[in-house]
């Protein structure tokens, strides 16, 4: 929405402002479901079961024709080719793509125009701005033509979980659709063209979760899509309190954070049905999401993941390495060898499903939502300390610098004080006792500007030079 769009749709009355928010959703409905969509979706339910060597070959004439693209069109690449004294010959497998450079978010972020396409006029283009876990956006542009393909795979993952295309759904989202001046419910919105109620992310509380339960419930969406936090605060309500949720949609989709295990289970027990948790990135350059046998593959359609160590290395099936993807869908904006922030670690045995996609065993989350331990280690998916734990709606653990750690913590109902010092005698024992580990006692843990939920948080760079620790300088001073 424009600035003057916004300011008329917060003075609305809440009916207007439903019929607002289905008025760009239709709009939004004809950009993802538009044109090549329906093809592509047939397509790729189509391509999904091919053997191991037939993707290997769609995937390399996909990346021979995004060379060629980028070659002729794109500055950055034009000059990374020059540079390197290469040709798109010289690139004719993924194996080959070695030889090109690495592109991280800070080479975006700083020239973003040098990755367009010269191909393309910008205002042929839809545009975003991220919503910048650093603190700073990225800006992206889009093919429309990418976008539906970009929402087929999305189509075909649904379908994996059961979903149909057009069904009912509900959606906590990190948008800020809900006035700041409207002091009380409802905390949702309905887009009544897309059958889809939005629910705000930022207004769950124990005050306002039974209002949600009870809109989930009279609404019955077929499947949920959301944060794992939103749905994770509900869950633990529920089985605080005893007050089940009568809701039981086919599935439930998750993304944007990492899900853990205890979240998983809570969720799924709350809402009686499966969870199916998708991994993917606004930059359109790698999409994975769990099939009916709970695998996380990656679609090998959709574009090329290299798991690489801290030298640039490929790193063997079963070990962690950093997600370096190269997208195939968006010619506006082509990202070639582009560094997600992210680890993960690839499966090393087939999927009982029938589809051949690689598999993410684990995804471990943002690199800078690890902790650096003293003696260099990084340690990540830190749920399995919170297991048995009583009464704690929320921890969020927060690297301070490289020997101290401070852990946020909200009470539940049940807290007991034993269980928190449970929490940080595992967390200790994972992270050494060369680290100090510091407990802190809150009402509410904040979320980023787009509603997302960080159980980690590092400000150790991955070079380990750490931020100042004011609280700790005070100390040795």
């Amino acid at each position: 929405m424009n600035a003057l769009v916004e300011r008329i749709y917060n003075a609305s009355p809440i009916v207007v402002q439903n019929v607002l928010l289905s008025v760009y959703g239709g709009y939004l409905r004809a950009v993802r479901y538009g044109g090549v969509h329906q093809a592509t979706l047939q397509e790729l339910l189509r391509t999904q079961y091919e053997t191991p060597q037939e993707l290997k070959a769609l995937q390399q004439k996909r990346l021979i024709r995004l060379i060629r693209h980028a070659y002729t069109t794109v500055p950055f690449y034009q000059e990374a080719f020059k540079k390197r004294s290469l040709t798109p010959d010289d690139i004719r497998s993924p194996e080959d793509l070695v030889k090109l450079p690495m592109v991280t978010k800070a080479d975006l972020r700083a020239d973003p125009e040098r990755f367009l396409s010269s191909s393309f006029s910008k205002k042929a283009l839809e545009s975003i701005k991220t919503s910048g876990t650093t603190g700073t956006p990225l800006h992206l542009w889009f093919t429309r033509k990418s976008i539906q393909q970009n929402y087929a795979f999305f189509a075909r993952a649904l379908s994996w979980a059961g979903v149909a295309p057009g069904q009912r759904s509900a959606t906590f989202a990190g948008r800020m659709f809900i006035p700041e001046s409207q002091g009380k419910g409802p905390y949702w919105r309905y887009n009544f063209i897309s059958r889809n109620v939005l629910l705000s992310s930022y207004h769950l509380s124990p005050k306002t979760i039974p209002l949600y339960v009870k809109q989930l419930e009279q609404y019955a969406p077929a499947f949920i899509d959301s944060y794992p936090s939103a749905l994770y605060s509900i869950a633990q309500y529920a089985r605080e309190t005893g007050q089940p949720c009568a809701a039981r949609p086919t599935a439930i989709i998750t993304s944007s954070e990492t899900l853990l295990d205890s979240q998983r289970e809570a969720i799924e027990e709350t809402f009686g049905c499966r969870i199916f948790d998708q991994y993917g990135s606004a930059e359109m350059v790698v999409f994975a999401s769990q099939c009916e046998r709970g695998s996380l593959h990656v679609h090998s359609e959709y574009g090329h993941v290299e798991l690489l160590d801290q030298g640039g290395r490929a790193v063997e099936p079963g070990e962690p390495g950093e997600v370096v993807s190269t997208g195939f869908l968006n010619e506006a904006m082509p990202l070639i060898r582009y560094q997600m922030g992210d680890s993960a670690v690839l499966g090393t045995e087939p999927c009982l499903c029938g589809r051949h996609f690689p598999v993410f065993k684990t995804v471990l989350g943002r690199l800078d939502d690890t902790i650096v331990t003293v003696d260099g280690r990084r340690i990540g998916r830190l749920d399995p300390i919170f297991k048995g734990a009583r009464g704690i709606k929320e921890t969020q653990i927060i690297q301070v610098s490289p020997e101290r750690v401070v852990v946020k913590m909200v009470k539940g109902e049940q807290f007991v004080p034993a269980a928190a010092q449970a929490v940080v005698q595992e967390l200790q024992r994972r992270i050494g006792d060369e680290m100090q580990i510091d407990l802190e006692f809150v009402d509410y843990i904040e979320r980023s500007s787009s509603g997302k939920f960080r159980t980690v948080v590092s400000h150790v760079s991955q070079g380990r030079t750490a931020q100042r620790d004011p609280v700790q300088d005070s100390i040795k001073k």
